[in-house]
């Protein structure tokens, strides 16, 4: 039951991460002129995930078992990362490189 608690909060906290770091990194992806077609493209992608989320949840949870659907849901975190790592603009990267580190980003 605790692991339960801990997926319960962690999972929320990493969707709410990702989707407020999404949403501040594409201008650097994209750059200003391209910023109004990138936003569109990911609002329609954001729908279909909507649409097709809730009965693939369903398959998941009812045919293989409620805890692998967990595991999957938490594994595409962080496939999102990586996904991310791999578009990382040159000038973000450069940025990256000279911090300290995660606690000096933050200040």
């Amino acid at each position: 039951m605790p692991q339960l608690y801990v997926v319960g909060l962690v999972v929320p906290a990493l969707d709410v991460l990702f989707r407020v770091a999404y949403g501040a990194y594409l201008p650097s992806l994209v750059g200003k002129e391209a910023i109004v077609g990138a936003n569109s493209r990911l609002s329609a992608s954001a729908a279909v995930a909507e649409m097709g989320g809730f009965p693939a949840a369903g398959w998941l949870v009812r045919f293989p078992t409620a805890p692998l659907a967990v595991a999957i849901d938490a594994d595409s975190f962080w496939a999102r990362r990586w996904q991310f790592e791999a578009y990382r603009s040159p000038s973000i990267h450069r940025a990256h490189r000279r911090r300290h580190g995660f606690w000096t980003t933050l200040r």
